[in-house]
């Protein structure tokens, strides 16, 4: 749903802005919003954090211990590489500045 409400803004906006390479950088970055709300989604439904056992040297359970879901560091990486792509993108004027980019996630 992200990325739909991503790719049908920038076609309907900003299509003459976009060089010849750029339809491929919006499916990605499309792609993205969509991959950062599964993992939201998942997070929503599952909590995330995990206990995970402690083990002695030897091999017995001491312990437990909180750690973040896998789903949280995919989350803020995907974040991450779709932030960089707007940056660049608002740097050459032909998307909305990466401040913006949280309006397409509703």
């Amino acid at each position: 749903m992200a990325g739909k409400r991503f790719w049908d803004d920038i076609w309907r906006n900003h299509p003459l802005d976009l060089e010849p390479h750029d339809p491929a950088l919006v499916a990605m970055a499309a792609a993205t919003f969509d991959e950062c709300e599964r993992y939201r989604s998942h997070m929503m439904a599952h909590g995330d954090i995990l206990t995970e056992p402690m083990f002695s040297a030897s091999g017995k359970v001491v312990g437990s211990k909180q750690v973040p879901k896998p789903a949280v560091r995919m989350l803020r990486e995907a974040e991450k590489q779709l932030e960089r792509w707007l940056i660049a993108s608002a740097s050459r004027r032909r998307l909305a500045p990466a401040s913006s980019w949280h309006r397409w996630r509703r």
